[in-house]
């Protein structure tokens, strides 16, 4: 059994999301490039980890993580290194100055948004025909083991806190972005042996409100070795790309 960190600890919930969550496929910028062509700086607003950033560093010359979360930054610096800069802000309060980039990305976070002062915010850092680039990573179900891990998910985390990927489609993107809007989206298979979902599980928000973690994370052990030691998870990748 591999020895994860203390998720309890915020430092310790930071790696477990860095090591656990799937990756954004790096497509996401070739779609980007193909609209608006490489730009000359993105902000990768509300970057975490950096997981996000790996993506947005294909897209822009030079790239600045804005993160609220001490922890999640300095797991991003460790990634990351000095090939970017990363500070501490928020969607409503980034730190960047008035009109200093070309691309303003948000992955997996424009549903928590304050959504008038983000907007506001971005309009302020963003120059003249600046893009917004919305992203989110879902899970989905297309197979009898990625159902019956939904309905044991659904057992232990109880029911969402967030949007449903199609109130994202129908009600966030729309409120946010105005005029046309690009979409782009990918399925991709991701494994998971028992530790891997344990710590997937456990860097969720939904999650934490679920059963005491040593029953969790038997029930997660039993699905897994009841599949032969690892299952396959389907993830899709949806992207909006528009103005504000």
């Amino acid at each position: 059994m591999t020895n994860r960190p203390d998720t309890d600890a915020p430092a310790g919930r930071a790696r477990t999301y860095q090591d656990a969550r799937p990756p954004y496929p790096s497509l996401v910028a070739d779609f980007v490039r193909r609209r608006v062509g490489r730009v000359r700086t993105a902000a990768d607003v509300g970057c975490g980890t950096g997981l996000s950033t790996t993506v947005v560093r294909l897209m822009a010359d030079e790239v600045v993580g804005v993160e609220p979360d001490h922890a999640m930054l300095s797991v991003a610096r460790g990634h990351h290194g000095s090939a970017i800069r990363l500070q501490l802000g928020s969607a409503e309060r980034t730190g960047l100055p008035d009109s200093s980039v070309d691309l303003i990305v948000a992955a997996s976070s424009a549903e928590w948004f304050d959504q008038v002062a983000a907007q506001k915010e971005f309009g302020r850092v963003l120059r003249a025909n600046g893009s917004v680039l919305l992203i989110w990573h879902h899970r989905i179900v297309l197979d009898a083991e990625s159902r019956g891990f939904d309905m044991l998910w659904t057992q232990l985390a109880g029911p969402r806190l967030g949007p449903y990927p199609e109130d994202i489609d129908g009600i966030v993107v729309p409120a946010f972005l105005q005029g046309r809007v690009h979409r782009w989206e990918r399925s991709d298979w991701h494994l998971f042996d028992a530790d891997r979902l344990i710590s997937f599980a456990r860097s969720s928000v939904y999650f934490q409100r679920g059963q005491t973690r040593s029953g969790a994370d038997a029930h997660l052990r039993d699905f897994v070795e009841g599949a032969g030691g690892q299952i396959r998870l389907p993830f899709r990748t949806v992207a909006y790309l528009g103005r504000l």
